[in-house]
């Protein structure tokens, strides 16, 4: 799976006596990289050097558990266990 290349991010900022906040959209662009590839690189550089890894065993849980959390919520009520 491929990371995408830009990115979109809208913000509101406030202008002082204006009813209404300013409305503003930027674009970012990020370089093209395969993101297994890049987990595994991050890992395995973590390992050679001791450095602390880019996502823990607990963030990694966490995002198991909010998976298992959404896969459960899509199923119908009358097939639940």
């Amino acid at each position: 799976m491929l990371i995408e290349k830009n990115a979109a991010k809208v913000r509101a900022k406030a202008v002082p006596g204006a009813e209404f906040p300013e409305i503003i959209a930027e674009t970012q662009s990020y370089e093209e990289v395969d993101a297994l590839e890049y987990e595994i690189s991050a890992f395995v550089d973590s390992v050679r050097t001791g450095a602390p890894p880019l996502v823990t065993g607990e963030d990694g849980l966490k995002a198991l558990n909010a998976l298992a959390a959404q896969r459960y919520a899509l199923v119908p009520i009358t097939h639940r266990i």
